[in-house]
């Protein structure tokens, strides 16, 4: 692997804005390109504050040999009841189509079902954003339906096995 996760924190504000203010990152996000730095702040204090809560959890995804920030990704909705939970993930552009993100939704999939004990992963994907669904279908993802526009894919520990 070269990246890994780490908890989101304050401090990653100004790397994480840079990504969640490029419109080209941000176009099938369900957020405005960012236009400063204390929205950035404000979006990890809310993430801070639902993960603190049970409800979510997000991680800065890092390049293993320089540290470097290069997206997030993390856990929505999370529901310990019927063991589901919704993914969300983002890219830097400069790191786009280099398997990556693919390492990242592998270490992703591993703390969900091995640390949040999830049985179900969904992810929530607009039709036109083609290279989300190549990776949720490389990485096992599975159809299951359509909701308002978006398709549904789902990960469960028997597409793990295959």
């Amino acid at each position: 692997m070269r990246v890994y996760l780490s908890p989101l924190q304050k401090k990653d504000a100004s790397k994480v804005f840079a990504y969640w203010s490029d419109e080209e990152v941000t176009r099938y996000m369900n957020i405005e390109p960012f236009t400063t730095l204390y929205q950035a702040e404000s979006m990890i204090a809310l993430l801070q504050s639902l993960t603190k809560e049970g409800k979510a959890t997000r991680y800065v995804i890092r390049l293993k040999t320089s540290d470097e920030i290069i997206g997030t990704c993390g856990l929505n909705r999370i529901d310990y009841v019927n063991k589901q939970a919704e993914i969300g993930y983002d890219l830097g552009r400069p790191f786009w189509k280099k398997g990556l993100m693919t390492e990242a939704l592998c270490l992703l999939l591993e703390k969900a079902f091995e640390e949040f004990h999830i049985q179900e992963i969904e992810a929530k994907v607009d039709p036109n954003n083609k290279d989300s669904i190549t990776l949720l279908k490389n990485s096992r993802f599975n159809y299951k339906r359509r909701m308002n526009q978006m398709i549904v894919l789902v990960y469960t520990p028997s597409t793990r096995k295959k």
